[in-house]
């Protein structure tokens, strides 16, 4: 009976030990690598303090209850909505419900959380009054720790940053539910559930839940990362009084201690947290431990051997294609109308970036969404270029001489690319080169991890062993053979990078953070237009965002391209 589900990942407990004693040590070193990067400017302009003081520790310890009940407010809201979701869209492939899901993750995924929060001011705050729009609320202290989710004011003033810091990750759950819901329902142990006549009830949760209980928790362990890094940009919005904040306040005033004091307090966490979900996702694994080896290396041999090996069903020339496929051709034809406005932009209206009023709205967004095209698009190219070739080179050669590339990728992925870039821009300074550095820094490790799984898989491919008998070397075959079969899902990892750089940038220019004052970008117009609504004027801030959420949605539908034809 082994044989009728696919092999398990993990083989025991001390394999699991053995990856999270690398990743841990190769988290803690990159943090080591950061905070002595951020602190080298410091050193060599007024002989700062390298370290940060027991001061400015506590006060980090201090405000970290705020973050943390925050955070957890928000992981347990995204994780209601978006399992329920896109378990439900999973289980019904190509229903109403499905394509709704699909296209609103797109969507949501698109949308700037700074934008979020404002909107979310502007309706239950502004116009409704329902909710308060600023602060933490009253706390009460339990155990020594003081927090609002004891008090019905806290609750309410927890309510609307809570919603806002879900929208993000609830959208990428219910996409990652829905993905791997709908790859469970295609596995031969559901077929043979089925052909016994075991209820589609049954199946779907005793079967296809059970499968897909371990990647739930392993997604959410990756969305409590992500969580923390949006939590800063919530804070700000919010005036949330949490360690967010004073990681703006630092990098702001160039404080290398601060900075540093955060992520000697953040990261442990980040990292305790993916080993924790880790070892439940592994719990919760219903495949078996073991695997016979005859079925190991069929596996690798590309042979079946009874049910242990699925091939994807070949695609049909006869079907029609799906509405995503036309989705993404749109996508892409707005993507090119948005890109020619931008480029004549001082001819379609002269742009004054100082007035975000309406008279001037139009050359703003335009001026805006330029700088956004500018630096996704030379970010996306700069990551590809670095990370592809160090992901080829570490997926041909010898695993323990690419451990050093495996090592660095597989700790960066554990902190948010969010986090990341806010760090880097700290390091690089303000400029637009600077913005596009750090997007580039925080996002090679995709195109790193995916290059080098394409080249660790392509080793025992047969086209691979007949190009090594012919005498090619290895970089020949790493470019002639392995990176073309690997280019469409590098592209579409550049599509993606390219709609997280576009969002990113404008959260920046909105926190202040990386690019000049003077610098046209979308998150200055909106920054400049918030006392505005107080006044009722509401385009000012509307049609900026809304200009973000149309170039990152085009740029995501069309990444959704190939997995859609």
């Amino acid at each position: 009976m082994q044989a009728l589900v696919p092999r398990r990942p993990m083989r025991d407990a001390r394999t699991l030990v053995a990856v999270a004693r690398v990743i841990a040590f190769g988290a803690l070193a990159i943090g080591a690598a950061m905070s002595a990067a951020v602190a080298a400017p410091e050193l060599a302009r007024e002989a700062a303090p390298l370290t940060p003081d027991a001061a400015t520790l506590r006060l980090v310890v201090a405000r970290l209850p705020a973050t943390i009940e925050l955070v957890v407010a928000a992981l347990a809201l995204a994780g209601s909505i978006g399992i329920a979701v896109g378990f439900a869209a999973g289980l019904t492939p190509g229903s109403r419900l499905d394509r709704w899901t699909a296209t609103t993750a797109l969507v949501g995924l698109a949308v700037p959380t700074f934008w979020a929060g404002l909107m979310s001011i502007l309706v239950f705050s502004v116009v409704l009054g329902w909710l308060p729009p600023l602060g933490r609320g009253a706390t009460a202290t339990v155990l020594g720790v003081a927090s609002s989710l004891f008090t019905l004011d806290g609750l309410h003033h927890l309510l609307a940053p809570a919603a806002t810091l879900a929208l993000v990750p609830a959208a990428g759950i219910a996409a990652r539910v829905r993905r791997a819901t709908a790859e469970a329902r295609k596995l031969d142990f559901v077929g043979f559930a089925r052909a016994k006549g075991v209820s589609e009830a049954r199946i779907a949760f005793a079967h296809v839940g059970r499968y897909v209980a371990g990647r739930i928790v392993a997604i959410m362990g990756a969305q409590f990362g992500a969580l923390v890094a949006l939590a800063i940009v919530v804070e700000a919005v919010f005036a949330w009084p949490g360690t967010g904040l004073l990681l703006l306040d630092a990098i702001a005033d160039s404080d290398a201690a601060g900075i540093v004091a955060y992520l000697v307090v953040t990261v442990p966490i980040l990292v305790a947290a993916w080993l924790v979900a880790c070892a439940l996702a592994a719990r919760l694994d219903p495949r078996p431990r073991r695997a016979p080896r005859a079925a190991s290396r069929a596996k690798r041999q590309g042979l079946a051997v009874g049910f242990a090996t699925t091939s994807p069903p070949m695609p049909d020339p006869r079907r029609p294609a799906p509405p995503r496929a036309a989705a993404a051709r749109l996508a892409a034809a707005v993507l090119v109308m948005l890109v020619v406005a931008a480029l004549l932009a001082p001819w379609i209206a002269p742009p004054d970036v100082s007035d975000a009023g309406a008279r001037d709205l139009v050359g703003a967004v335009l001026s805006g969404l330029r700088t956004s095209f500018l630096v996704a698009l030379a970010s996306a190219t700069l990551a590809f270029a670095v990370g592809t070739p160090l992901g080829l080179l570490a997926g041909s050669i010898h695993p323990a001489a690419a451990a050093p590339i495996v090592g660095v990728v597989g700790a960066q992925r554990l902190l948010p690319p969010l986090l990341v870039a806010l760090v880097l821009v700290a390091v690089f300074g303000p400029g637009i080169a600077a913005v596009v550095l750090a997007l580039a820094g925080a996002q090679w490790v995709h195109f790193a991890h995916a290059a080098h799984a394409a080249a660790r898989s392509a080793q025992h491919d047969r086209y691979v062993d007949a190009a090594r008998n012919l005498g090619l070397s290895t970089t020949r075959i790493a470019l002639r053979h392995v990176l073309p079969n690997a280019l469409p899902t590098l592209v579409t990892l550049a599509a993606v990078a390219a709609a997280r750089s576009i969002v990113f940038e404008a959260t920046f220019a909105f926190l202040g953070v990386g690019l000049p004052a003077d610098a046209p970008s979308l998150g200055f117009v909106i920054a400049k237009a918030m006392p505005a609504i107080a006044q009722g004027q509401y385009a000012a801030s509307i049609v900026p965002g809304a200009a973000i959420v149309v170039a990152a949605s085009c740029f995501r539908l069309v990444a959704d391209r190939p997995r859609a034809a």
